[in-house]
């Protein structure tokens, strides 16, 4: 079989149990502060759902930048050191 596009996979809208604040799990609200290389494809396809996407050039993703930030999704030219996400919010890479 030759895979001729990439489609995101249907989101279906299931409740969510009240006490759960798992990160996979979809909130009511898009409450997730997002910061990701805007070199990432379909990032609005997998993401948009969690929150609002901000999104930088790779080199350009400092601490300030993931200073209020749940959720960090870089490439491999953004190094992921102690020190860029010591005291931030950040709860995923």
């Amino acid at each position: 079989m030759i895979v001729t596009s990439l489609q995101p996979a249907p989101v279906h809208d299931a409740p969510v149990p009240t006490g759960d604040r798992s990160l996979f799990a979809r909130p009511r609200e898009s409450s997730m502060r997002i910061v990701a290389d805007e070199n990432i494809p379909l990032l609005d396809a997998f993401f948009a759902h969690f929150g609002e996407i901000h999104r930088l050039p790779g080199r350009a993703i400092d601490r300030a930048a993931v200073a209020n930030a749940d959720i960090l999704l870089v490439r491999s030219v953004t190094p992921v050191t102690r020190e860029l996400l010591e005291g931030s919010p950040v709860r995923f890479v």
